[in-house]
């Protein structure tokens, strides 16, 4: 009987034992599996977030010529309708944003049913303004220096925010802000090394409208957080668009006559760049941020100070020294390490 006993205790022990392992086995093919799925996760993010950085990259080569297409503009054309350009380049903008809208059928509420109309006027001058703050920045300084002082936008976003959104003014913000204006000025600084007639003078009207360029972009920028609240992005660019380009129509007016003197093929096809450039900036920015967080791939944007300091040299004669690569790099280092360990 005790022997009897004994097989069934040892059978159930081993029966138990079995069960035990095949439960460790389930387990970690559970696991192992769950490691499978978080790889998989893992690798997909890292390739939306390269795609992501792909995207901003092409972004950002758009921001580059849109603004060369105005500085282009200002030397073939020195004394050319501005708001004539403004309602060709607004005229594309809208017509490529309805163009994207119909192909991927985007339910828009239509041009009258405008929810925050004051918002809206309100980003469409801030538009108007910092083109032509840019614009008047070129006659004074270099390109690269006026696209640098645009660069600084993020600034009064933040400060903006702070006071609209009550955002917090972190640590991180108020290092990058002193960052981005110390490059700036070691940039600014290779104005003295111009040799031209400009004197400190011109330097300071020139850096001043670049300052004021960048300040109405922090604007356009505030009143578009709001307003994607209430529109979806290219429904935004569609109507941003169409009432720019009804503004701008109704301000080139003003100077009629240039409109005559400045009108030529080259002028069209200028304008229609810009128009062109300025879309596919947007397009493409849409996409990265759709990919990443804006915190890990914003550093990105700021490619724009040495592209325009490289394309100055080499489209419109503009000196270059050591002084803007090292203002430019301490600028993209160091966004790029925010946002690499950003958490």
């Amino acid at each position: 009987m005790g022997k009897i006993y004994n097989d069934e205790l040892l059978l159930k022990n081993f029966q138990t034992e079995n069960e035990n392992k095949k439960n460790i086995q389930l387990k970690l093919k559970e696991i192992s599996n769950d490691n499978v799925k978080y790889d998989s996760f893992d690798k997909e993010k890292e390739k939306d977030l390269n795609l992501g950085r792909f995207y901003s990259m092409i972004s950002c080569l758009f921001y580059s010529m849109s603004d060369i297409t105005l500085k282009m503009t200002q030397i073939r054309i020195p004394n050319y309708n501005f708001f004539f350009m403004m309602t060709i380049r607004f005229l594309i903008f809208c017509l490529l944003g309805k163009i994207f809208i119909i192909r991927n059928s985007i339910k828009i509420k239509g041009l009258l049913n405008i929810e925050n109309k004051s918002l809206l006027f309100i980003r469409i001058i801030a538009s108007l303004l910092t083109m032509l703050f840019l614009k008047l920045s070129f006659y004074y300084i270099r390109f690269g220096l006026s696209v640098s002082l645009l660069m600084l936008s993020p600034i009064w976003v933040n400060f903006l925010s702070i006071y609209f959104f009550k955002e917090k003014f972190e640590l991180k913000y108020i290092i990058s802000c002193f960052v981005c204006l110390l490059g700036t000025y070691l940039i600014s600084l290779g104005e003295n090394s111009i040799e031209t007639s400009k004197d400190n003078y011109n330097n300071f009207i020139g850096i001043s409208f670049g300052i004021l360029s960048s300040f109405s972009v922090g604007i356009a920028v505030t009143c578009s957080k709001t307003l994607l609240k209430a529109f979806k992005s290219y429904e935004l660019i569609y109507i941003f668009g169409f009432y720019s380009f009804l503004i701008s129509f109704i301000l080139c007016f003003f100077q009629f006559q240039l409109i005559y003197e400045t009108f030529s093929l080259f002028f069209i096809f200028i304008s229609s760049l810009n128009g062109i450039s300025h879309f596919y900036a947007n397009h493409f920015s849409f996409l990265s941020f759709n990919l990443a967080d804006m915190n890990k791939i914003s550093y990105i944007n700021y490619m724009q100070i040495i592209l325009s300091l490289i394309s100055g040299y080499c489209l419109f004669n503009d000196s270059l020294n050591l002084l803007d690569f090292i203002g430019g790099g301490i600028i993209i280092g160091f966004n790029y390490i925010t946002t690499k360990y950003y958490k």
